[in-house]
């Protein structure tokens, strides 16, 4: 598989900055993200069939990143996918500007934390039903012909 050209990276930098802090990707974030694709030890290509599909979903926009990470987190937590905003948040918690929101605390009751935590959790199944339902088929089809 081909190395993503330099737009394709931005591009993808800022969905994944949209998805995991709702900001817009700076130069410097932009900048960070393409180097991190260069060195080989990330494992950041998307070398496997699920890792590519994972990827397409990801790439639809934040929803469908929302998505692929919920499912990925589950199924194939070591997927260039989870590597890739691993690395992101990293760069993230390193730059100025999104710093604080990364790193941010949200202050509340302990009976709030209760309720958006379990709202939350019920999102995510459902993230995870709905990724199930689009990509199993995918996981089980790569598989059977892996085994040939």
């Amino acid at each position: 598989m081909s190395s993503p050209t330099a737009a394709e990276l931005e591009r993808e930098c800022s969905l994944f900055c949209r998805y995991l802090a709702d900001i817009d990707a700076t130069p410097e974030m932009i900048k960070s993200y393409q180097h991190a694709h260069e060195i080989d030890g990330l494992r950041l290509s998307s070398s496997t069939p699920l890792d590519r599909s994972l990827m397409t979903l990801a790439g639809g926009g934040a929803a469908l990143t929302r998505i692929a990470d919920s499912f990925a987190g589950v199924i194939a937590p070591a997927s260039a996918l989870r590597r890739k905003l691993v690395i992101l948040i990293a760069i993230l918690e390193s730059c100025s500007p999104s710093a604080s929101k990364v790193e941010i605390a949200t202050p509340g009751s302990r009976a709030a934390w209760v309720v958006s935590s379990a709202v939350y959790a019920a999102g995510w199944l459902l993230r995870v039903v709905v990724a199930a339902v689009l990509l199993s088929p995918l996981r089980l089809w790569y598989g059977i012909a892996a085994s040939r």
